[in-house]
């Protein structure tokens, strides 16, 4: 009865500290030096979040860029004689949004003045840093935590059904505001690798795996659970609706489970053996030792 006690006590938790750290470590390094290629709407979102893109090369240019410079070009040559119609093409040419914007001033002077919206709407610019996916029709790599703080955005902004209607959000909505998404993704890199770290030579080890736990139940919530709720297709209520016996479609979240449950196992168990929360005279020693040499 005491050598599995002892067992229990003080091998058990090692290979749950083992798995544990090197899982969390893997994937939280991975999230901070890894890459991953964005374009189009994901760019965009980031964008608008905050991130600050590099200037796009010069041979990967917008289409709209590149083919409003040829466009004007025509039109401004064989219309030079009449200066009432250059007032005009450039407001059907995109100027238009601007109109409302331009004081009432410089629209009764439009035959001198028109030319010089141009400087006007740069001024306008920042007020409305808003991005959109035509602004992003060039691949750029980013690392790939920002995967996580698209997918927060989406949980708390979710897309219509194809019946019309809304899905409930399945994320805070203030924690999708503004750069809180990516703040958000650093956050959960940094726990994992800092935990993982923790769990490895066994110092804070309930609390860093209380941690490490909170973190695949919430993964859990957004890419299983939640969105299954979301989509409007699941299996008992709340779980994936995949086939009963289909292994790879309940792979990821058994995954997800099965680690889940490990860390809080080893949040009950201690740390065990070899670990810095033993050491008799430390602030986090954990009281184990004392009740199983009472017990003897």
């Amino acid at each position: 009865m005491q050598l599995s006690k002892a067992s229990a006590i003080y091998a058990a938790p090692i290979p749950l500290r083992l798995i544990l750290a090197l899982t969390f470590l893997w994937a939280g390094l991975g999230k901070v030096i890894d890459t991953t290629t964005v374009r189009g709407e994901h760019a965009a979102l980031l964008a608008n979040m905050g991130y600050k893109f590099p200037a796009p090369p010069q041979d990967q240019t917008t289409p709209d860029q590149s083919s409003s410079q040829p466009e004007t070009e025509p039109e401004t040559q064989p219309e030079t004689q009449a200066d009432p119609s250059q007032d005009q093409d450039p407001a059907k040419a995109g100027i238009a949004p601007l109109a409302p914007l331009v004081s009432i001033a410089q629209s009764q002077d439009q035959t001198p003045d028109e030319p010089a919206e141009q400087p006007n709407a740069e001024a306008q610019s920042p007020v409305t840093p808003r991005f959109t996916a035509a602004d992003f029709t060039y691949e750029t790599k980013v690392k790939s935590l920002n995967n996580l703080a698209i997918l927060t955005y989406t949980a708390a902004h979710p897309d219509p059904r194809q019946d019309g209607s809304i899905p409930p959000p399945i994320w805070p909505e203030w924690a999708a505001r503004d750069s809180w998404p990516i703040i958000t993704a650093w956050a959960v890199a940094i726990i994992e690798i800092a935990a993982g770290l923790f769990v490895l030579i066994g110092l804070l080890t309930r609390l860093s795996a209380i941690a490490l736990g909170t973190l695949m139940a919430t993964a859990a919530w957004l890419t299983q659970i939640g969105y299954a709720i979301q989509s409007g297709n699941t299996f008992l209520g709340f779980l994936p609706n995949h086939g009963l016996w289909d292994t790879s479609a309940w792979q990821p979240f058994l995954w997800q489970l099965a680690l889940m449950c490990a860390a809080f196992s080893l949040a009950l168990a201690g740390p065990g053996a070899i670990a810095l929360d033993r050491i008799p005279g430390s602030s986090h020693h954990d009281d184990d030792d004392d009740d199983f040499d009472d017990d003897e």
